[in-house]
């Protein structure tokens, strides 16, 4: 399950995954947030993992990702919340293999980090 909320007035778009993270869950997701009317490209991304269960993201597809163009412009921020060591190695691997399409990508493992880098404290 996917759902995202869009926070105007801090500029940032709030994405939560629960259960089981998919490939075509995240490409959803990517095009609901594109399309959404208040989605400004510019806007910092934060990426909420904490109540993934698994991930059923091969490696390929992993790759893939990190060359799509997400619905972020290259200066936005991109934190994603990893909490477990499964799912931060698999963002990691997310973050290295697109690091020329998205150079300002950061994995963390609670949301108190993610927001410090959000705003600039890290």
């Amino acid at each position: 399950m996917r759902t995202f909320t869009i926070e105007r007035d801090k500029r940032l778009v709030v994405s939560h995954y629960t259960g089981v993270l998919t490939y075509s869950e995240v490409l959803a997701q990517w095009d609901e947030i594109r399309s959404h009317p208040n989605h400004d490209p510019t806007f910092n991304y934060l990426t909420d993992l904490t109540k993934v269960t698994d991930y059923k993201i091969s490696t390929m597809e992993l790759k893939k990702l990190g060359k799509i163009e997400d619905p972020f412009s290259l200066s936005s921020l991109r934190v994603v919340v990893a909490p477990t060591d499964l799912l931060f190695g698999m963002v990691r691997m997310y973050e290295f293999s697109g690091e020329l399409r998205h150079p300002k990508v950061y994995t963390v493992r609670t949301i108190e980090e993610a927001l410090r880098i959000l705003s600039g404290s890290s």
